[in-house]
């Protein structure tokens, strides 16, 4: 009696914690499905011409968030029901995620330095079409962050048009700032998530072998 005692009372103190730890991991998955949406809203809203398929990665985070919340309620569900079979479901899954977002993460880190390139390449291509009046992009760019041109008011070479408003200054350094700055947001609160994560699968990891030792008893 004495040893299903401490038993069940271990379980009961890992059962709270990983009920918490998975309450707050679905948390961040809501914080990140809601970050991911609104970047994809600004974006979608600014960069016109760009195809569904270029925002791939905000739309991978966004994807991501639904998982993890999804699997947060999957482990606080197991938890509170010391179902053996949902918190093994849980732990695989969720170690499988975190590879996942491991491999995303070392992407990201190789290839970081090459963004400010992109970006000016994509301005200076935008920058070709407003010339010709062709580019809905480049105009709302030059409105919302109240800037002209790439490089400044010179790149229009005195046709300077009316979404500038009178700015001179260049976009490009604004809008790098305004994805660079968003994009580190993105990825710190995806590695949040994903420690939070590794906390919730080494407690449901500890909650499973406790369940079962007090199923043996």
């Amino acid at each position: 009696p004495a040893k299903m005692a401490l038993l069940s009372g271990g379980s009961n103190c890992l059962r709270i914690l990983t009920i918490l730890f998975n309450f707050i991991v679905f948390t961040c998955g809501l914080v990140l499905m809601g970050f991911s949406g609104y970047l994809l809203h600004s974006l979608n809203s600014t960069f016109t011409d760009l195809k569904p398929q270029e925002y791939g990665v905000v739309v991978g985070f966004l994807v991501l968030g639904s998982i993890i919340c999804f699997l947060g309620f999957l482990g606080c569900c197991g938890a509170w029901k010391e179902s053996v079979c949902m918190l093994t479901m849980f732990a695989v899954v969720i170690g499988l995620l975190l590879i996942v977002e491991i491999v995303i993460a070392i992407l990201g880190f190789v290839y970081k330095d090459k963004l400010p390139e992109l970006i000016e390449k994509f301005m200076n291509d935008e920058l070709v079409k407003a010339k010709k009046g062709e580019s809905p992009t480049m105009d709302n760019l030059q409105q919302a962050f109240e800037c002209c041109g790439v490089n400044g008011v010179a790149d229009y070479a005195g046709a300077t048009p009316a979404s500038c408003g009178g700015a001179t200054d260049g976009c490009l350094p604004k809008v790098e700032n305004f994805i660079v700055k968003n994009s580190t947001t993105l990825f710190i609160v995806a590695i949040v998530v994903a420690l939070l994560q590794l906390a919730a699968v080494v407690v449901a990891c500890c909650l499973r072998s406790s369940i079962r030792s007090y199923q043996a008893v």
